[in-house]
């Protein structure tokens, strides 16, 4: 084998993402900014993208919903990252094929300056394709926070101000950090490109655990794990809660008690921000505890719901949209 030429091996000096500040300007030209160009020689990975969060950014039902009002340039930084995808939405410049339906696609992470980038050394197959070059930081931690952390758009030069989403941040606080776990980990494994995360709701399920703790006749209390996630549960958008039921009947039709866990942003009357936070944090738990009054009928049932949609929108939006059981039971 010919040895890789050394521009192959040099890493990029500028960061990757811009964490929505602007748009993803790749180099690249015409149609092979399209996945369908990438389709012939990599399926599996198409196929696999296809069917995932990352393929339907900028077209899923929650975000157009959203997006609706705000229309705000940040949002399609991070949804349909490039900057021809930008253009078509803002200026209706055309091309062939439609880039914005393709949500985040394959050039948003592997192609910049003209050249596709690479995790792991490239085969002679690859380099008499197209040019490549290998760069580790796809494999990183840093690499996903380019898009998955990021400031409120107005208080971005604030070094004070909370973030609007800290999915990295809470990543380097948790055991999964020490340990050596990355994103890529848990949500990539073997290169698999499904992406599987919030909306994968066996994925989600199997990262939760709940046990019940009975303490007298009139009280119960729930103690929620997260098993051995890297970040909050939930992570991400604020309005993503979860929601915790007390019902009289299966169905939960009949709540009777309920806790969010959350993250909130209130700014308070002189202006500051206040942040709350009642989510499991990474790998650990949380304890909510439920009272009723003696000789009232005691709840029968619960329910782990995740909710994903902002409160203000939930009602525009079918129930399957915007929430997800996530375990349920008698109690």
């Amino acid at each position: 084998m010919r040895p890789l030429p050394l521009a192959l091996l040099v890493l990029a000096s500028a960061p990757l993402f811009t964490r929505g500040r602007a748009p993803v300007v790749t180099g690249g030209q015409g149609p092979t900014l399209s996945a369908r160009e990438c389709q012939p020689c990599h399926e599996r990975e198409y196929q696999q993208w296809s069917g995932s969060r990352h393929a339907q950014a900028f077209s899923n039902t929650l975000f157009t919903a959203s997006f609706a009002e705000s229309n705000a340039p940040g949002c399609v930084n991070c949804h349909a990252p490039l900057a021809e995808q930008r253009a078509q939405h803002f200026q209706g410049e055309a091309t062939k094929p439609a880039l914005l339906p393709e949500g985040v696609n394959c050039a948003v992470c592997h192609l910049r300056e003209g050249t596709l980038l690479t995790r792991r050394a490239p085969s002679e197959a690859a380099l008499e394709a197209h040019p490549i070059r290998r760069e580790p930081a796809l494999g990183t931690p840093d690499f996903c926070g380019g898009c998955h952390e990021f400031p409120f758009p107005d208080l971005g030069r604030q070094a004070s101000a909370p973030l609007m989403q800290e999915t990295l941040t809470e990543w380097r606080a948790s055991t999964a950090a020490r340990n050596g776990q990355t994103c890529q980990s848990c949500h990539m494994p073997e290169g698999v490109h499904a992406f599987p995360g919030g909306h994968d709701l066996d994925f989600v399920r199997g990262a939760l655990k709940l046990e019940w703790q009975r303490q007298g006749p009139s009280k119960v209390c729930a103690v929620v794990r997260s098993r051995s996630v890297g970040h909050a549960v939930p992570t991400g958008d604020l309005f993503r809660r979860l929601r915790l039921r007390l019902c009289e009947d299966a169905a939960c039709e009949r709540p009777v008690r309920q806790r969010l866990m959350s993250r909130r942003i209130i700014a308070t009357a002189g202006g500051a921000l206040k942040e709350t936070d009642t989510r499991i944090p990474a790998n650990a738990e949380r304890t909510e505890c439920f009272e009723w009054s003696k000789g009232t009928t005691a709840p029968a049932h619960w329910t782990l719901e995740l909710l994903y949609a902002e409160p203000r929108i939930e009602s525009q939006l079918p129930d399957a949209e915007t929430r997800a059981v996530l375990l349920s039971g008698p109690l």
